[in-house]
């Protein structure tokens, strides 16, 4: 049987203002999904916190 979702992407939002935490609750369900950030807004986050993710 085929898998119906094989991909998610996620971004910052109104509503989900940190998609990087989002993904990570996401990832820590799954192994067989793959995940990707939309544009993450570099005015609303610091350069350094970017590159640690």
């Amino acid at each position: 049987m085929y898998d119906i979702w094989v991909t998610i992407w996620q971004a910052d939002t109104r509503l989900a203002r940190d998609c990087v935490v989002l993904m990570s609750a996401f990832l820590n369900e799954t192994k067989r999904m793959r995940f990707g950030s939309g544009v993450l807004p570099i005015w609303t986050r610091n350069p350094a916190v970017i590159a640690a993710t």
